[in-house]
């Protein structure tokens, strides 16, 4: 099974469904950021995660997930950034 990595992010207005979402993917990924997650997912623990998301039905913002290219390629930038690589790119699942 081939495993991918993902950038999910999220924006919610209601503090019940954020706290839900960041509850789910808390179990699935790496928090970068208050709503930037970074998950290493197969197909199945994709396929659980997004129906698990689902199932929350949030109704007061969004949620992206994001699939980074194959092979990952990264960009640090600013101060603090840490060196990762030499260029990002995006892919859509």
């Amino acid at each position: 099974m081939k495993i991918r990595q993902y950038w999910l992010v999220y924006d919610i207005s209601d503090d019940k469904e954020r706290t839900r979402v960041e509850r789910c993917v808390s179990r699935y990924g790496q928090r970068l950021q208050k709503s930037v997650f970074h998950c290493v997912l197969d197909a199945s623990r994709l396929r659980q995660l997004q129906g698990e998301l689902e199932a929350l039905a949030c109704q007061s913002g969004a949620i992206l997930l994001a699939a980074l290219a194959d092979p990952p390629q990264w960009a640090s930038l600013g101060k603090a950034a840490p060196a990762l690589g030499e260029n990002w790119v995006f892919t859509w699942p």
